[in-house]
């Protein structure tokens, strides 16, 4: 309860600032249909007390009046690019890019926030923080499950996602085409095997769960291939490795997985 309680207040204050209507954290978003994260963006990462790593926070935008969604729409790559830019230390850029979203969408509320907020850091003349998140990513204790199967192939994911992280930072292309392809082949064969264990136990979430891992492998497919193109930016691609890469498993670890491992013990528990 408390951390849910922190995450919550956290982001309600985040929808004060921004002035935004409905902000959801990292693992709500995860669980939302494509249809309705199809009326979602990417708008910030916040530290929450309590919390580690900073939580990705997402604005609901489909409840907007017909034309402010309507511009939302139009200019929703460029918006997330531009928050994407400005939290991997592209201040210029994000800043134009921003500009130019206003110009869409003049009475974007979050857009204003961003400008203002780059704009008081020029005044300042103080550098943006960088993102909590950023550089090597360790692995908790508190993020095992207490199944050795489950969390050593865990620790691999970790591992294949340094080595990713790595291989952008480099800007080290055949390290991509070798990391990439084993990452994805090694993730399926994860989730084969926790689908396996649910089966066995007949988990009663094993459809929320699938998606999640459909998810994970449609973002990975995603960012493959952007990875492959020579023209991407290594800074934004490495952030997006560190935020839904990263952010996914953990969320996917200390929620979803942790909610199955109670429930397959106190099945075994029951069978014995």
């Amino acid at each position: 309860i408390g951390d849910a309680v922190n995450v919550a207040s956290r982001v309600q204050g985040i929808a004060r600032e921004v002035g935004c209507d409905v902000l959801l954290s990292e693992s709500t978003h995860l669980l939302l249909p494509p249809t309705m994260q199809a009326k979602c963006r990417f708008v910030d990462r916040v530290l929450v007390k309590g919390r580690r790593r900073p939580v990705s926070v997402y604005e609901v935008f489909g409840g907007d009046p017909a034309p402010l969604r309507a511009a939302k729409l139009a200019n929703l790559r460029e918006f997330e690019n531009a928050t994407t830019l400005y939290h991997a230390g592209h201040i210029a850029k994000a800043r134009a890019q921003f500009a130019h979203c206003q110009t869409m969408a003049p009475t974007d509320s979050a857009t204003a926030y961003y400008l203002g907020r780059i704009d008081e850091q020029a005044r300042s003349g103080l550098p943006p923080e960088p993102d909590a998140a950023a550089g090597t990513f360790v692995w908790l204790p508190e993020y095992d499950t207490g199944v050795a199967a489950i969390d050593e192939q865990h620790h691999h994911l970790v591992h294949l996602l340094e080595e990713l992280r790595g291989a952008v930072v480099q800007s080290d292309r055949l390290a991509l085409r070798r990391v990439l392809p084993a990452l994805d082949d090694y993730a399926r064969k994860h989730f084969q095997m926790e689908q396996a264990m649910m089966a066995q136990v007949d988990y009663p979430l094993v459809v929320q769960h699938v998606e999640e891992h459909q998810l994970f492998l449609a973002e990975l497919a995603r960012l493959q291939r952007q990875f492959v193109d020579p023209a991407s930016d290594t800074k934004v691609l490495r952030f997006k490795v560190e935020t839904f890469l990263q952010d996914w498993l953990v969320s996917h670890t200390t929620k979803i997985d942790k909610h199955f491992v109670v429930y397959r013990q106190a099945q075994l528990a029951n069978h014995h």
